[in-house]
Parts: structure tokens; C-alpha cells; sequence
């Protein structure tokens, strides 16, 4: 992860002398008294007063928003480091009124994520390329980047490209590369003995893990998605070894992600959405989906049971990711009609484990919105 700060070339003056001391709990900290309201100078006038206070990444503040006079008018982001020093009430910044043109503007955490993203759109290799794969987040005036890109140039690309919207005054970079985790996956599988006569070929596409080649045995097959797994930031592992004599079910594993809250659609209604999702930790894939659904009573059901009047029962159901058909980024569309999803296994918490805290879930899921698939498989 990477944090920097929008560079105005402007040198600081003086340092901020003025912290003051409080105590909370016992434990003392400082603090630097500047409020919403306060009047604020430049060493050549007066341009306006503080609207809002940006915390940082850290909770401290990051940044001030002042009100701009004039013909000018806007609201301005100014970088904490800015400020020269107090004077009662008033603050007084180390820059020129001119210089605030240069400082971005104060915009909403939504309008700004609309921004970032049209200005990654309007970099063209990013737009032929990585674009789809990244994704933005605002807060305080602070541009979050997530997502993956093939290379190292791509994501300082993506960096430099959110610093285009106006508004952004610092970006923190989660982008990771797929050509460094390949290289890491690789070293990991190099140093495992129990890998060491095997020939295994390994491929990174926007963080899941592709492994080919030809291992000695299953103890080794094992092992390389082993270590692939192990891996930080590896969405999901395909694994795809061969090893001579053995059946191995040929039929690959989906890296499907089913987004949490997305609407999930039989072929003949719509029976629910996406509440959680089981994921396996050999593997770190999606298995099956947990699903707040509407289903029509049993003794209900039949062939015409979508045009009679009837009651509606809740259910919280296994989906498995073999029965989804395709993925938007808000809906699920199934393969099965709605009698057939209707017998899929009821959700029993007992046979699923909850993710450890030190267990990084794959991207872009969170602790909240997984349970790890345990010794029962699922199954309709």
C-alpha cells in the first residue's frame, strides 16, 4: 500500500508551535485547536473560513475545508501541513491566496468517486486495459484504490490518474500487481520440499492463481495450492496439476464472486438475494451462496403454482456456485427454474466456520460476509 499527497511545490514556513495538551482516559495526547467556523489567513489576505475538518487515515486531521470570497468562491481542500500557526481564533496559512487555486476542491465522497473514476476512464491505456479491474472509494477527500493491474507501472498509472480529479488531496493505493504475486507465488512453490520434483506453471489474472504442470503426486499437488493460498492478497487458486496415474475431476473450478446484496434471479422469477458467501480455504473460492429467499409454501408448489394465490414462506437457502449461470456486478441469474432452487439444501450454521480475524477473506469480501465451508460439502 502506498500513501501520497497532492505536491503543490509551496514550502512550509514554520512548523505549527501552538499543540496543546488535553487528556482523555488518563492518557495524554495533543491536539491542534482548529474548529469549523474559525477565520482563516493567507500572508497576503483574508480568503475565507473553515467549513469542514478531513480526518486522515489515522483519525488525526488530514486537511482543512475553507470557504473561499470573491469571485472564486468555492470551498478549498488545505493539507493540514499548511497551516503557519494560530492566533486566538484565527488560523493562518503559509500559503498565498493564489496559491489556493492550485489546492483541489472540497467535493462529496460520491460525487468524488464519480470523478476518480472518469478520470481513470480518460487515461486511455488504463481504459484499453485495467480499468475495470479497479475500484474507488472516497472518504474526507481521501481516494481509496483497490482491485488488481499487471504490472507496477499500471498501478502508479492508476495513482496518477486519480490525482487528476479535482478534489482528491491525497490517494491510498491497495492496487496490488499480479506480476509481483505471481513471482511470490512461484518463490513460495520453489521452496516447498514437498514440491521439489514437481514442474508447475504458474499464471496470475487479476488475483486468482492459475497452476498447470505435472506433480509426482497428490501430496505435491497439494501442496503447491498450499502455498498459493498462503499467499496475501490471492483472490481464489485454480488448480489445474496433473498427476500421472491419478483421475483428477477435470472439470475446473468457477472463480465466481457473487456481490453481497446482489439479486439473485431463477430462470422463471426472482427468489432473493445474496446475504453471505461460503468460501473454501484450501482454495479461497466461492462455493455456494447463502441466499435470503421468498418461496411459495411447499404444499403449494406445482406446475402452476407462479399464477395461483398462495402464502409465502422466508428461507435461508444454499446456492451452489455450480447452479449460478452468470454474474453482473448486481444480480445472480441461476441456471434452474424456481421449483428446482426451491429443494436446495436450508442453510444450517452448524455445518460452516466463521473466517479468523487473522484470516485475510479474498477480495473484495470481508469478514462480515463469509463463512468458511467446514467438513461438510455443500450440496442439493
Amino acid at each position: 500500500m502506498t500513501i501520497t499527497d497532492r505536491i503543490l511545490g509551496v514550502a512550509l514556513q514554520h512548523p505549527v508551535s501552538n499543540w496543546q495538551v488535553i487528556n482523555i482516559e488518563g492518557e495524554p495526547i495533543e491536539v491542534l485547536p482548529i474548529a469549523v467556523g474559525q477565520q482563516v489567513f493567507c500572508s497576503d489576505g483574508h480568503p475565507g473560513w473553515i467549513t469542514h475538518l478531513l480526518p486522515n487515515t489515522d483519525g488525526s486531521i488530514g486537511a482543512l475545508v475553507i470557504q473561499t470570497r470573491g469571485w472564486w468562491r468555492r470551498k478549498v481542500v488545505i493539507p493540514i501541513d499548511r497551516v503557519n500557526h494560530m492566533d486566538g481564533a484565527d488560523v493562518y496559512l503559509s500559503v498565498t491566496k493564489n496559491d489556493l487555486k492550485k489546492l483541489p476542491t472540497y467535493r462529496p465522497d460520491h460525487v468524488l468517486v464519480a470523478a476518480v473514476m472518469q478520470a481513470l476512464w480518460e487515461d486511455t491505456l488504463l481504459r484499453r486495459t485495467e480499468y475495470r479491474q479497479i475500484h474507488v472509494e472516497a472518504k474526507n477527500g481521501i481516494a481509496y484504490l483497490y482491485g488488481y493491474v499487471s504490472s507496477s507501472s499500471m498501478r502508479a498509472g492508476a495513482e496518477k490518474a486519480a490525482y487528476n480529479a479535482d478534489g482528491v488531496w491525497k490517494v491510498v493505493n491497495h492496487v496490488a500487481i499480479d506480476s509481483e504475486m505471481q513471482l511470490s507465488v512461484s518463490q513460495a512453490i520453489a521452496n516447498d520440499p514437498r514440491t521439489r520434483n514437481a514442474r508447475i506453471f504458474v499464471g496470475v489474472h487479476n488475483g486468482f492463481v492459475t497452476l498447470t504442470g505435472l506433480a509426482p503426486g497428490l501430496a505435491a499437488r497439494s501442496a503447491a495450492q498450499e502455498q498459493a493460498a498462503a499467499i496475501p492478497r490471492v483472490r481464489g487458486v485454480l488448480n489445474s496439476i496433473r498427476v500421472p496415474g491419478v483421475e483428477i475431476d477435470s472439470e475446473n473450478p468457477r472463480a465466481l464472486q457473487p456481490v453481497i446484496g446482489a439479486t439473485i434471479y431463477a430462470t422463471d422469477i426472482i427468489i432473493g438475494s445474496v446475504d453471505k458467501v461460503i468460501v473454501n480455504p484450501k482454495n479461497r473460492l466461492v462455493t455456494a451462496v447463502i441466499s435470503n429467499t421468498v418461496f411459495p409454501d411447499s404444499d403449494q408448489m406445482g406446475s402452476n403454482w407462479l399464477w395461483n394465490e398462495h402464502h409465502y414462506a422466508k428461507r435461508s437457502l444454499i446456492i451452489p456456485i455450480e447452479a449460478v449461470r452468470r454474474l453482473t456486478s448486481t444480480s445472480i441469474f441461476l441456471k434452474e427454474k424456481g421449483e428446482v432452487v426451491a429443494d436446495f439444501n436450508d442453510f444450517d450454521a452448524a455445518l460452516y466456520l466463521p473466517a479468523p480475524e487473522d484470516w485475510e477473506p479474498p477480495y473484495p469480501y470481508k469478514h462480515t460476509d463469509i463463512l468458511l465451508a467446514g467438513h461438510t460439502e455443500t450440496a442439493h
